[in-house]
């Protein structure tokens, strides 16, 4: 187990750049590249987490990808040519046992994230707002901007944004059997 996540691009021969990658928790590192049928493999990989990576999850764009390993989410920004090279993530922060699911909001534009965990609580966080870190090259952290009642600990199994217009309603499922809802008020 080394609780990374690891990225594949495939690239045209002609592209004789070299991969940036990120790993062990931001620093950054050469890319891997091998040569497969006249495509080039990069791989990057995202490290620091603290147990196995359990979920990851691209939003709308492809612009930033969540990841989820332990009681935290890590957002990389993959706005670069070298993906998340070079970046430092936002940590998001907030459960008190392991996220088990995540999703991105499904809508164009939109920077939120709701993590869901074995401690039955729902998290939402605008991947926008964080704390800057004392020292360069160190993770920033995001708290949740809302969080969903919680009428008994329960954990949850999956989750989902709904199909509507406005995708501001949530659906959870918890090991009980029970699937709860929650309608977000306009957060931006």
């Amino acid at each position: 187990m080394d609780a990374c996540v690891h990225i594949w691009k495939l690239g045209q021969p002609e592209d004789k750049a070299a991969g940036k990658g990120v790993v062990d928790g931001g620093a950054e590192g050469e890319g891997d590249e091998e040569e497969a049928e006249g495509t080039k493999l990069i791989e990057y990989s995202c490290g620091g987490y603290m147990t196995k990576v359990s979920a990851v999850d691209f939003n709308w764009e492809g612009t930033q990808m969540a990841s989820s390993g332990g009681t935290q989410n890590t957002v990389w920004d993959f706005t670069g040519q070298d993906g998340p090279g070079g970046t430092v993530p936002v940590v998001a922060l907030g459960h008190s046992k392991n996220c088990t699911c995540q999703a991105w909001q499904p809508l164009p534009g939109s920077d939120l994230l709701v993590t869901a965990g074995k401690d039955g609580r729902v998290l939402v966080y605008d991947t926008t707002v964080f704390a800057d870190p004392d020292e360069e090259g160190m993770p920033k952290f995001s708290a949740p901007i809302a969080v969903a009642p919680e009428p008994v600990p329960d954990e949850a199994t999956a989750l989902i944004w709904s199909p509507e217009r406005e995708a501001r309603t949530i659906y959870v499922a918890h090991t009980s059997g029970t699937v709860r809802s929650w309608r977000l008020p306009h957060l931006k």
